[in-house]
């Protein structure tokens, strides 16, 4: 029987395929020429299953890969020797809580902290200078929506320096 004889319902009961995607299957309904018989459309499913990714249902947020780690960034010149650009640290949450940069020489340029609130929002940013001075903070206010309504930015004194307010035009 060639396989333009078989319908896509019934194609996709078929235990070992329920994991194909939509794609193969469409691949398949558009070249029944390819599958005049079993040999090939079983060489062809062999192929799809075994090249397919493997799932199971679950897939892994960034935030799940990123809980309780450290990232390093390395940066390597054309002329020059390998230094660490950058450093990441991130909580039990997979929340970003320092974030580091440096300078070729390996001193440290900037530094930054974050603070979250109960809805997982950067409500404070603290910025710290080349000494790991704080110079700048950040406090942060949210819509009801979740959104950046605006940005509080004052100084180590507590005066503040400037307002960042946000605007949402919905198109």
């Amino acid at each position: 029987m060639p396989f333009s004889c078989w319908n896509q319902t019934r194609f996709r009961t078929a235990s070992a395929v329920t994991k194909i995607p939509r794609l193969f299957i469409k691949i398949l309904s558009l070249h029944p020429l390819i599958f005049q018989n079993m040999k090939n459309l079983i060489l062809f499913l062999l192929c799809v299953l075994l090249y397919a990714p493997v799932s199971h249902g679950q897939s892994v947020s960034k935030k799940e890969l990123r809980k309780n780690t450290t990232t390093k960034v390395w940066k390597t010149p054309v002329k020059g020797t390998r230094y660490l650009d950058g450093l990441t640290k991130y909580d039990a949450k997979g929340r970003k809580v320092e974030e580091i940069e440096y300078g070729s020489s390996g001193f440290m340029r900037m530094r930054c902290t974050y603070e979250y609130d109960q809805n997982n929002r950067v409500v404070r940013e603290v910025v710290y200078d080349e000494r790991n001075k704080p110079y700048r903070i950040h406090k942060i206010e949210y819509n009801a929506d979740g959104t950046k309504k605006r940005q509080l930015n004052y100084n180590t004194k507590g005066n503040l320096l400037s307002v960042k307010e946000y605007e949402y035009i919905r198109n």
